[in-house]
């Protein structure tokens, strides 16, 4: 084989072997390319989510600061148990069947498991005495009517009652 074959031969294998690697680099470029493309879809939709979460958590925030509220509103209508007063929540209870123009027959106080239970009887207007159950109902602090009896007494919308009840404490 001459000199210049060799050379032909050599030049050739060169210029496919400068082909190959051309080929190679093209391939890796394009490679390159399409996994970066891809790692930027991945991304832009990661993106995506952490502002949706934002958004998300902005809401969550939003409703824990509601609900946050609305109990803390709740509790205000418990008495606290340190200051429950049986005494005080008794005058208050009276106070209001008299503002009612209702006459207190009997008032009892009974002790059931820790709780006190205030027992009334009265008498006066049928209208009178739901106005005062409407104005506990109302009040600034949770009462809970536990039992309630309604006799009426004449055509006159004249009532008797009988009815107990005792107020929401809470601990803290």
């Amino acid at each position: 084989m001459s000199n210049d074959k060799r050379k032909e031969i050599l030049k050739f294998l060169l210029l496919v072997l400068f082909f190959a690697l051309i080929t190679g680099y093209a391939a890796s470029i394009i490679n390159d390319y399409f996994v970066i493309k891809k790692k930027n879809i991945l991304l832009a939709e990661q993106i995506q989510r952490i502002i949706k979460q934002r958004k998300d958590k902005k809401e969550l925030i939003k409703k824990k600061k509601f609900l946050s509220d609305q109990l803390t509103k709740k509790k205000k209508k418990y008495y606290k148990k340190i200051d429950a007063d049986p005494y005080n929540f008794g005058v208050k209870i009276k106070n209001l069947l008299v503002l009612n123009k209702l006459i207190i027959k009997k008032y009892q106080t009974i002790e059931s498991k820790g709780n006190t239970i205030l027992a009334f009887s009265v008498s006066g207007d049928m209208l009178s005495f739901f106005r005062f159950l409407k104005s506990i109902s109302k009040s600034d602090k949770y009462i809970f009517v536990l039992y309630i009896s309604i006799n009426s007494i004449n055509e006159k919308s004249e009532i008797e009652s009988t009815f107990r009840v005792t107020y929401g404490t809470i601990d803290e």
